[in-house]
């Protein structure tokens, strides 16, 4: 049987969850955003949000307060830019992935802010009332030029946001 998935979750989670699983093709990962290869290991299409887009994104997410994970490709290499992290919730994730192989953190200080930049998505993990919140706010402001997700998360009391191209 030819077999792949479709996941919500990047290349390194899959390859972690995975672990011991062969998968003969390309996944398609990141709700839909990306399709990579994981035995050349890979990105095989993308769909970003333009730089413009993405600038308006942060701005409103910064508004209300909040912090993003900024997931920019270059290279084949999944970059996470991050700025100051606000909550319990976000100390915590990026204290645990951060080790990984396979995740790139890289302070927003170091981020080139220019048209070459590929963002794949934005991610913001907060409390459900400023998630909700926020998430009226991207759709109100640009639902035509963005898909929002949120979904639960691990940390209790908080949801995740997240941001792709339509």
């Amino acid at each position: 049987v030819k077999f792949t998935i479709s996941t919500i979750h990047t290349p390194a989670e899959v390859i972690s969850l995975m672990d011991g699983v062969h998968l003969e093709f390309p996944v398609i990962v990141m709700d839909g955003a990306a399709m990579y290869d994981i035995k050349e290991k890979e990105y095989i299409e993308t769909k970003c949000l333009s730089p413009e887009i993405c600038r308006k994104t942060e701005n409103i997410i910064t508004e209300n307060g909040l912090h993003c994970f900024v997931n920019t490709l270059y290279d084949h290499s999944l970059l996470i830019f991050y700025g100051e992290l606000k909550n319990p919730a976000e100390k915590e994730l990026f204290e645990t992935h951060r080790s990984s192989p396979y995740r790139n953190y890289i302070r927003k200080t170091y981020r080139h802010y220019d048209s070459s930049e590929q963002i794949i998505y934005l991610t913001v993990l907060a409390e459900k009332e400023k998630i909700l919140r926020l998430e009226k706010d991207l759709e109100e402001q640009l639902g035509m030029f963005v898909r929002v997700t949120v979904y639960p998360s691990v940390y209790d009391g908080y949801l995740y946001l997240k941001v792709y191209s339509p």
